[in-house]
């Protein structure tokens, strides 16, 4: 997975994107709200289960 930051020409107010690779958004979250349970959610939806 290739991480990669960049700063949005207009402010969405998000804290944080998951794109997929077609460029539609799969999981975002507001300002001072990270929900840990659905960002692993839509990373294993997207990227499979985690490798133990």
């Amino acid at each position: 997975m290739d991480v990669r930051t960049r700063t949005a020409r207009e402010r969405s107010g998000l804290t944080a994107l998951l794109v997929r690779p077609d460029g539609c958004v799969a999981w975002a979250a507001d300002p001072g709200h990270v929900p840990q349970d659905t960002l692993e959610a839509a990373l294993e939806r997207w990227f499979g289960p985690p490798a133990a």
